[in-house]
């Protein structure tokens, strides 16, 4: 039986998963389960994606370029297309305009879409809307600038306080009774 070399490691003592990988493609091994295999043998765990991204450079190299495409998107400021054509749906939705005149209006801007497309982000807007709306309500509330639903805002302490002091025809009667309240409870 041949001897196998001690398998790479990185700086930190680790095992280097891809470094033993690479050895056993160069060795001839081209299956995922081979792979799975031998390195069971060495007795390194390793998961599939790990194997596939050395088996397939390629296609790994392609999904680097499109990552770093993405982040250099973002960080020009340059939104994508599909970002772009969102946004200009909502805009048109927001004014009144049906799908049929969304077609027709972004078709002049240039801007292909579908009907399922607009249906989509209308869709995900009414479903999301509704949660959007609550934690706006919610943040309101913490603030105190919230308005109930019939249009009116919330009683404040202050509120209440002017109300119980009208009843008791102004604020000296009800510091009065409020004075007889305390000698009761003592």
């Amino acid at each position: 039986m041949p001897k196998t070399k001690p398998a790479p490691k990185h700086a930190n003592g680790t095992i280097n998963k891809s470094a033993v990988i690479r050895e056993l493609i160069a060795s001839g091994l081209k299956k995922q389960p081979e792979i799975m295999a031998a390195l069971a043998k060495r007795g390194i765990k390793c998961n599939s994606s790990l194997i596939s991204q050395m088996l397939h450079p390629d296609t790994e190299k392609a999904r680097q370029l499109r990552r770093k495409k993405t982040r250099e998107d973002n960080a020009t400021g340059e939104r994508s297309a599909a970002l772009k054509r969102s946004a200009a749906i909502r805009e048109l939705i927001k004014a009144g305009k049906s799908p049929t005149e969304i077609i027709a209006a972004l078709a002049k801007r240039g801007i292909e879409v579908s009907p399922i497309t607009i249906y989509r982000v209308a869709g995900y807007d009414r479903r999301h809307g509704h949660e959007i709306e609550r934690k706006r309500m919610e943040r309101a509330r913490k603030r105190g600038d919230h308005v109930s639903a019939n249009g009116e805002a919330p009683k404040t302490e202050m509120d209440r306080a002017f109300e119980i002091a009208k009843e008791f025809g102004g604020v000296r009667n009800l510091q009065a009774v409020l004075k007889r309240l305390r000698k009761l409870v003592r």
